[in-house]
């Protein structure tokens, strides 16, 4: 769904800098006064994730993108790159509309997005919520490059149809997320 939205040219580079230069811990991004562009709202160079979840207004919608900091036991410190939807059940409905149908025409543009995060409540935004969520996409439950199983069958749209491991105990499929999702162990 399109809502004839574009998004400016500065949105994108406060974006690029973010990523590559981490000039920016966060970026808030809104929906122009007259409803023709996506717009760069704030940028910030360094807050915790406390001041991020305060910079959105109660009742109306953002879009986010936040560096996610987190720690995982045993291998250290990671970082996320992380897009948020920010439609506040209080918000007015035609904002929350045009919100969700000019959602794709910034997130194209946002090459290097590790998840999004949709939020419509605090419970949903906060830091636990967020944690679970990038944690649970980066969990692997066995060693993906080895299957136990020599007869390891997974079906992928990633990769296209249907697969088998060559007997050698190698699994077919070199991406951990693309085999969790898809492999079936029989």
């Amino acid at each position: 769904m399109s809502s004839g939205v574009g998004v400016n040219d500065q949105a994108v580079s406060v974006f690029q800098d973010l990523k590559l230069k981490k000039k920016y811990k966060y970026v808030i991004y809104k929906i122009a006064d007259n409803s023709t562009e996506i717009v760069v709202e704030n940028t910030v160079e360094e807050a915790s994730y406390d001041d991020f979840v305060k910079s959105l207004p109660e009742n109306e919608c953002r879009y986010g993108v936040y560096d996610f900091q987190y720690e995982v036991p045993n291998e250290g410190q990671r970082n996320k790159i992380l897009f948020y939807t920010w439609s506040p059940d209080t918000g007015k409905i035609k904002q929350k509309m045009l919100y969700a149908a000019s959602k794709d025409a910034l997130r194209k543009k946002l090459d290097g997005i590790y998840t999004e995060v949709q939020c419509t409540d605090l419970s949903e935004l906060s830091y636990e919520a967020v944690f679970e969520k990038v944690t649970r996409m980066t969990r692997y439950p066995f060693d993906a490059k080895k299957c136990d199983n020599d007869s390891c069958v997974f079906e992928s749209k990633e990769v296209g149809g249907l697969q088998r491991d060559s007997g050698d105990g190698q699994c077919c499929v070199s991406d951990p997320v693309i085999h969790r999702n898809h492999c079936i162990l029989s």
